[in-house]
């Protein structure tokens, strides 16, 4: 878009999606970009799905790194620290608002940047009172996700399965099973564990939380999970999902 399209649209968008990613290590069958490119390309085709219902969704340019500081030990990763990512995600989103857009929507594909991505919508709403939404494609389709008995960590059936149908490479023939339980790998590594601590996504409570771990220190591949088991319908099932709620939700946001 040229400066003067962007121009046009404010007034008329019923939201902006800003897509955020990652550039680490994902397993031996997926690549660096794997979070950046989930994040744009699912937020490219709510827009899509969007205008088919009259709803104008704008797509933001990606922020292509995150807070992956637990992944450094696989070459090609690329980290920023907590610090200068939230900056930066504020940066940015202080000047999608001063430009005049609504309905701001972080749409984030990287678990290690969830707890920055928290902080930085408290921080802009206490600064300029305006709220920012924060949506994780696995929080939107938790329901779809809770059918796949993956826990839904890194690399494993859920994800492959996602970029299966969104069209990423994929390397089929290195698909790999490991550390499928966090706390018993953790546990094979010398670490204590306990039943109340919340290792996955599968574990609803009651319970505490931990900090990441460095993957090295539970997977030599960098999977954790089951890639093995993943399909393109799966993918599928997810993706559609998570682009029609998304859909919905700029509609509601959009028309008060």
């Amino acid at each position: 878009m040229t400066w003067e399209e962007v121009k046009s649209s404010i007034s008329s968008a019923n939201a902006i999606l800003l897509p955020v990613g990652s550039m680490e290590q994902h397993g031996y069958h997926m690549t660096l970009d794997t979070d950046t490119y989930t994040s744009k390309v699912l937020a490219e085709r709510i827009a899509q799905e969007a205008q088919k219902k009259d709803i104008y969704v704008v797509v933001a340019p990606p922020l292509a790194f995150g807070v992956s500081w637990y992944h450094m030990d696989f070459p090609g990763t690329i980290s920023f620290s907590q610090k200068t990512f939230i900056t930066a995600v504020l940066e940015i989103l202080k000047s999608i608002h001063k430009h005049g857009y609504k309905n701001i929507i972080i749409f984030n594909s990287h678990g290690g940047n969830s707890i920055a991505l928290q902080l930085v919508i408290n921080l802009f709403y206490e600064q300029f009172g305006e709220i920012v939404y924060l949506a994780q494609w696995w929080e939107i389709a938790n329901d779809i996700l809770m059918e796949i008995d993956s826990g839904y960590l890194h690399s494993e059936e859920a994800e492959t399965s996602l970029l299966m149908y969104l069209g990423q490479r994929i390397l089929k023939d290195k698909t790999c099973r490991e550390a499928f339980s966090r706390e018993k790998a953790l546990r094979k590594g010398g670490k204590s564990t306990s039943k109340w601590i919340r290792y996955d996504g599968l574990h609803k409570g009651p319970f505490i939380s931990l900090p990441m771990n460095r993957i090295i220190e539970i997977s030599k591949s960098g999977v954790v999970g089951d890639a093995k088991v993943a399909t393109i319908e799966k993918g599928e099932k997810i993706a559609e999902t998570v682009i029609n709620r998304i859909v919905e939700i700029c509609h509601d946001l959009g028309n008060k």
